[in-house]
C-alpha cells in the first residue's frame, strides 16, 4: 500500500511540473511577442520629401534697458525733498531729489527704475566699501536689449541688423521683432564649446518689462525646394553621416527578443551615407545620397514598454497577459 501511494506521489508531482513546464513556455512566448511588437512599434518611418528648410539659432536672455545710468549725490546730507519716484519718466537734468539743499538731477532722459531713498533719510556719500552709492536708478527706455548666446559653429552667419523674432513667456501669443546690434568678437569657452555673446536690441517693446525673460530665434538661412527628413533620423559615425534605410537583399523574417538600442542590431536594416546641408532642431537637407520619396528609420524611445503594454490592453496595469 505504500508502494502505490508512493507512486502516486510521483505522478502527482509529475504532472505539477509538466502544467508548471508549459504555463513558462505559454508565459515566454507570448512575452517574446510583446518585446518583439513593442520593438518593431519602436522603428519609425520617415519619408524625405521637398520643403522649404530654415537654418535657426535660439537661444534665451534677459531684457534690459538699453542704457542705464547711475545717480549719485555728491555730498551727504538727508532727503528734503522727492520729486519722482520709480517708474516715473524724467527728462535730462530734471531734479529727482533736494539732499542736503542740493538738488540731484538725472543724467539722462528716460524712466526711474530704482530708488532705495526717501524724504527724511540721511544719505552718505561713501559706503562700506569707500565706493559712493547711487541713491537711483535711470534707465533709457527708448529700446530695450538682450543677449543670447550663438555657437561658434554659426556665429559667422549672424549679421549686424539682422531680423529676430522674440517671445516671452509671460506675454503670450505675442511675438516682437528685434535686431541683431552687437556680435561680440571674443568667445567664451566651456567643456569644448566656444559661444559667442549676441546682442540683440527691440525698439517696439510693447509690454516687455526689464528682467523679463525672452527667447530669440535668428533664421540664418533658408532654402526653397530642399529635400529635408526629420533630423531624427540622421546618426554620425566619425567624419561619416549616414541613415537607415530597408536591406532589400534580406528576405528573412525580422524577429527581436529585444528592444533595440539601434537599428544596427536589427536584421533587414542598413547604412546609407548622405550629404547634409542647413539644419534646425527638426528637420536637415539631405544633398546627396537620397531622393524623394525613399524611406529612412529609426529608433523611437517615446513611450515605454509598460506604456505600449497598457496601449494594448485599453490601458489597463499589469504583467503581460498569456494568450494576448
Amino acid at each position: 500500500m505504500k508502494k502505490k501511494n508512493k507512486w502516486k506521489r510521483y505522478i502527482i508531482i509529475g504532472i505539477v511540473l509538466l502544467v508548471v513546464l508549459v504555463l513558462y513556455f505559454i508565459i515566454s512566448a507570448n512575452s517574446r511577442k510583446v518585446l518583439n511588437d513593442y520593438a518593431k512599434s519602436s522603428i519609425l518611418e520617415s519619408t524625405a520629401t521637398i520643403s522649404t528648410i530654415a537654418e535657426t539659432e535660439t537661444d534665451s536672455g534677459v531684457i534690459k534697458a538699453s542704457r542705464q545710468n547711475d545717480v549719485f549725490a555728491p555730498m551727504g546730507g538727508t532727503v528734503t525733498k522727492q520729486y519722482l519716484k520709480i517708474g516715473d519718466n524724467v527728462n535730462k537734468d530734471q531734479t529727482i531729489f533736494d539732499i542736503g539743499g542740493y538738488p540731484i538731477k538725472s543724467p539722462i532722459k528716460g524712466q526711474i527704475i530704482w530708488t532705495n531713498v526717501q524724504v527724511n533719510d540721511y544719505v552718505q556719500t561713501t559706503g562700506s566699501t569707500g565706493a559712493a552709492s547711487p541713491v537711483a536708478v535711470v534707465a533709457d527706455m527708448s529700446s530695450v536689449k538682450f543677449t543670447i548666446s550663438v555657437d561658434e559653429l554659426y556665429v559667422n552667419k549672424v549679421k549686424l541688423g539682422m531680423e529676430a523674432d522674440v517671445t516671452a513667456d509671460a506675454i503670450a501669443n505675442t511675438t516682437f521683432k528685434g535686431t541683431v546690434s552687437k556680435v561680440n568678437s571674443a568667445g567664451m569657452s566651456a567643456n569644448g564649446v566656444t559661444t559667442y555673446d549676441v546682442e540683440i536690441t527691440i525698439s517696439d517693446y510693447g509690454a516687455l518689462k526689464i528682467g523679463m525673460n525672452v527667447n530669440a530665434t535668428l533664421t540664418l538661412d533658408s532654402k526653397d525646394s530642399a529635400l529635408v527628413i526629420p533630423m531624427s533620423a540622421i546618426n554620425k559615425d566619425g567624419s561619416k553621416t549616414y541613415v537607415y534605410v530597408k536591406d532589400e537583399s534580406y528576405t528573412g523574417n525580422v524577429k527581436l527578443i529585444a528592444v533595440p538600442t539601434s537599428l544596427s542590431d536589427v536584421q533587414g536594416y542598413k547604412k546609407q551615407e548622405v550629404t547634409v546641408g542647413l539644419s534646425n532642431k527638426d528637420n536637415i537637407e539631405i544633398l546627396s545620397g537620397l531622393k524623394e520619396g525613399d524611406k529612412v528609420y529609426s529608433i523611437s524611445n517615446s513611450q515605454s514598454l509598460t506604456q505600449f503594454m497598457q496601449s494594448r490592453s485599453g490601458g489597463a496595469s499589469g504583467g503581460i497577459n498569456i494568450g494576448q
